[in-house]
């Protein structure tokens, strides 16, 4: 049995004063006159990171809402366009975020350089690990610039490659398991066996598009 519950997501955008705070801002320091102003204003970090005059509003206008509901005493955090409100550093939209992706990639390049040094004997899964490695420092990477700085290229390219470590770990396993079993595989075998993979992926795509 379902027991389904109305709810409203991202509530603090639909707020009236987040959206009259916005709009005064983006009156005072985005129009043609003064947007010349504004640019001189920013730091090199902000421009660096791509936050426009709208972009900077928003955030702004974010956490005039919070504070005043803070002063107010009400325990609502309330999400804003799907998400948190952060506090920028250096222009880094999610600093913690970005600080443990930095620590994740560095853990898997270096795994990696390990795994290459090792005197061990041949193994016959070492190429399908270094894939593995690769496409985990190439999601780590972009998982890094998403949290830099949200915009709709870096959350799809985010979810595209965390997307790709979770399918290559599955297909990982399964090969394992194959190479466990001591079931011999052809190079045409394993081309076969590895489209069902690639149609996921690409279905994935589709969904997210």
């Amino acid at each position: 049995m379902f027991v389904f519950f109305l709810v409203f997501a991202s509530l603090g955008d639909q707020m009236m004063e987040y959206k009259l705070y916005q709009n005064e801002c983006i009156k005072l320091n985005c129009s043609s006159h003064s947007l010349t102003d504004f640019q001189q204003r920013q730091s090199f970090f902000l421009r660096l990171f791509g936050w426009d005059c709208i972009s900077e509003c928003q955030y702004q206008s974010q956490w005039t809402i919070l504070r005043e509901l803070k002063e107010l005493e009400i325990s609502i955090v309330p999400q804003f366009h799907g998400k948190w409100t952060f506090y920028r550093f250096l222009g880094i939209q999610e600093p913690a975020s970005f600080f443990f992706s930095i620590l994740n990639l560095y853990t898997n390049i270096k795994t990696l350089n390990d795994y290459k040094n090792l005197e061990v004997n041949y193994d016959e899964m070492s190429s399908v690990y270094k894939v593995q490695s690769y496409f985990a420092i190439n999601a780590w990477i972009w998982s890094m610039v998403y949290h830099a700085r949200e915009s709709k290229i870096t959350e799809y390219f985010d979810y595209f490659f965390a997307y790709s470590v979770a399918l290559f770990s599955l297909y990982e396993i399964l090969i394992k398991w194959l190479f466990e079993a001591r079931i011999k595989l052809s190079n045409r075998t394993l081309i076969n066996f590895s489209i069902p993979f690639f149609a996921m992926y690409c279905y994935h795509f589709y969904f997210l598009f």
